[in-house]
């Protein structure tokens, strides 16, 4: 118990101490059930994941449409790798965009989550997949599916061989983001609070690969992981 809260109130306090703080975090917690890539957000094994919520608009896009539709993800592990559940809320379902097929640049002009991780001392890896489940990077597995008139639910387990570490690592730095084409034109947030575009490895969050004796209830977790550290400011962006 004493450890659940010595981590809550470290990432609460030393923001307030020190003059600096990771913008965001995530706590990636164990599952012993293995979960199938079906593109259902049904999974029991869902339930003890914590819900990451509150994306950023990238800020070309703020003058025109500051509250896009909302992202909300879940992350759990096993031995193996990663395993993320990702909804992309969409009232306009029947404009969705997914011309790219597996291989392609799926981010390009397809409605697409794109998934940034960074291990430590190692280059970032990019994966990425459309609303219909189609992927870039093929050393992950992924599924997807479309609920008319609310969202697109995207399911992907990412091995930590395609990381290029061995093993769990304790940290990875990353970003989850969104390009939004179904609104008539390009819309992009980010689950990072970046400055000009996705990649800017200095704001983005770190997701914390906990063992089981390290978990605190989702609601409660949930109080301090959507809290994003950085004052949100008017400015300019590229994606």
């Amino acid at each position: 118990m004493k450890l659940k809260i010595y981590f809550i109130l470290f990432w609460v306090i030393t923001p307030l101490i020190s003059g600096f703080a990771v913008e965001r975090f995530y706590p990636v917690y164990p599952t012993e059930d293995k979960i199938q890539i079906d593109g259902s957000p049904d999974d029991s094994a869902w339930q003890i994941a914590p819900l990451g919520k509150y994306f950023f608009p990238v800020l070309m896009e703020f003058e025109s449409n500051p509250n896009p539709p909302q992202t909300e993800f879940k992350v759990l592990y096993d031995d193996e790798g990663l395993y993320l559940g990702i909804s992309a809320f969409e009232e306009n379902t029947e404009q969705l965009t997914a011309k790219r097929k597996d291989g392609e640049n799926i981010w390009s002009g397809d409605d697409s989550l794109e998934i940034f991780l960074q291990p430590e001392g190692k280059e970032w890896v990019r994966f990425s997949a459309n609303s219909q489940g189609k992927q870039a990077n093929m050393s992950a597995r992924t599924a997807a599916v479309v609920v008319p008139g609310e969202r697109y639910f995207v399911e992907m387990f990412i091995p930590f061989t395609a990381l290029k570490v061995n093993g769990r690592p304790l940290k990875l730095l990353g970003n989850i983001c969104r390009n939004r084409y179904a609104g008539g034109k390009g819309e992009y947030s980010s689950w990072a609070y970046v400055d000009r575009h996705y990649k800017e490895q200095a704001h983005w969050g770190e997701f914390y690969l906990l063992s089981k004796s390290d978990f605190v209830s989702p609601e409660k977790m949930e109080k301090f992981i959507n809290i994003c550290l950085r004052p949100v400011l008017s400015r300019s962006a590229v994606h």
